[in-house]
């Protein structure tokens, strides 16, 4: 501090804790607000953190999802329905307990659907549930391929145990089946892994855990193949071009 400088008294300004003034003319003095002397400032007090066990979390996530379930859903035969789509594929599914019949359209489920994987897709609701053989499934489908009828037999049993059981929901709306994940996510990952070595790497990670809607079983998986357009061969397909 040089010669002929001196501290200002009074309120401290906002620029810092001190404005020195030289041959009496303050360097700072318009556009600013002054505060308290420190002597006058209140100690700021720290608010109450309350420390919660994640236990508690979930034991109060548990009872607000139990609260928000809906009654059963039956009717006087004590069945529940529900209606399953997928791509242009529509089945009506009624559940009931019983020995574990499964009937599709009149037929048993293995002399309808003669690939394994359409029958594993079907059967999914029942195994994510750990219900398989304890509910009599009675359906009836029409509109598509054998793959969308699968993939809307497995959304509309999936309803319908979720309305004869409210208590399966949350189960069947995460979609784990055996091994964790259910056969739409575990397809994802795949899918992502493909596509890290396509890019090239050397040693491709493990991809996170997928956040696709159609991981859920009682999601409606809207995915339908893409319209033909006027002037191309196909949906994205364009006709060769000709120079001449």
């Amino acid at each position: 501090m040089g010669e002929g400088a001196r501290e200002l008294p009074g309120p401290r300004l906002a620029v810092g804790p001190r404005v020195w003034l030289r041959a009496g003319v303050p360097l700072v003095t318009r556009g600013l607000r002054s505060h308290p002397p420190l002597t006058h400032t209140p100690t700021p007090t720290l608010p109450q953190v309350r420390l919660v066990d994640g236990s508690q979390n979930a034991d109060k996530k548990r009872t607000a999802q139990a609260a928000a379930l809906r009654p059963p859903m039956r009717d006087a035969l004590n069945r529940a329905y529900a209606t399953g789509r997928r791509k242009t594929a529509v089945a009506r599914v009624w559940v009931r307990p019983g020995e574990g019949s499964f009937s599709v359209n009149g037929r048993t489920l293995a002399d309808y659907f003669h690939r394994s994987a359409d029958r594993v897709t079907a059967m999914e609701p029942l195994i994510s549930s750990q219900t398989a053989g304890a509910f009599d499934v009675m359906l009836t489908v029409e509109g598509g391929g054998l793959t969308g009828q699968a993939g809307a037999i497995k959304h509309g049993l999936a309803g319908a145990l979720s309305r004869y059981d409210p208590y399966l929901k949350p189960g069947l709306q995460r979609g784990a089946c055996i091994g964790g994940l259910g056969r739409t996510a575990q397809l994802w990952r795949g899918l992502q892994h493909w596509i890290r070595l396509q890019h090239h790497l050397s040693t491709p990670t493990q991809p996170p855990h997928p956040t696709h809607p159609t991981a859920g079983l009682l999601f409606r998986d809207p995915r339908t193949v893409e319209r033909k357009k006027p002037g191309q061969k196909k949906a994205r397909r364009k006709f060769q071009w000709v120079k001449r």
